[in-house]
């Protein structure tokens, strides 16, 4: 009997064990969750205040040299990299790389071009006493070119003035040369930036 008796205790004595494991064992998974929550709220704090502290370093000076550092790819024609600048955000860098490319030519069609490029850039950023200046040097170049009256068509868009750019656009399909191929989709194009001011 007494060994019934000891079965019965040692059955009662692991049963309460057990039942104590399991609080324990409850009570330590809790402790693990709660140790993984307050680390997580860590990590996402750190993580945020890393954050903050990065965009404050982001002062109107070290904005600037953010923006003088951007640089076009190596090996890139002047071409690109004014294309590059423009869309970068960077008049002045790209307005160089097209005085660059003058300053690299003595050709007289390929100064237009270049002209035409300029006014164009200037329109792009409202620098219209530029876009008018490099309109008016290529029309200086070729009177009896189209471009120039394009460029000074788009400034007068650009300003606003409807009558002076029907002007321009009509001057720039006057001058349309039909000696150059594809002469017809030129004046086309050109007649339907006339006929959308009308």
């Amino acid at each position: 009997m007494s060994d019934g008796k000891s079965a019965h205790i040692a059955g009662s004595v692991n049963t309460g064990m057990t039942m104590g494991s399991g609080r324990h064992a409850e009570h330590i998974h809790f402790q693990a969750k709660l140790l993984g929550v307050v680390l997580f709220v860590f990590v996402v704090l750190a993580c945020g205040a890393w954050y903050i502290f990065s965009r404050s370093s982001d002062s109107p000076s070290s904005t600037a040299a953010k923006s003088t550092v951007n640089a076009p790819p190596a090996n890139t024609s002047l071409e690109q990299q004014a294309q590059y600048y423009a869309d970068e955000g960077q008049y002045q860098s790209a307005e160089q790389s097209w005085q660059k490319k003058l300053t690299g030519t003595s050709d007289a069609s390929d100064k237009v071009a270049i002209y035409y490029q300029q006014s164009t850039l200037a329109v792009q950023f409202k620098k219209y006493a530029d876009a008018k200046k490099y309109a008016d040097e290529a029309l200086s170049l070729a009177p009896n070119s189209p471009e120039p009256y394009v460029a000074l068509a788009q400034l007068a868009e650009a300003q606003n003035n409807t009558p002076l750019a029907k002007q321009y656009w009509q001057q720039a399909i006057n001058h349309v040369n039909m000696n150059v191929p594809g002469w017809n989709m030129v004046k086309s194009d050109y007649q339907s930036h006339l006929d959308a001011l009308k």
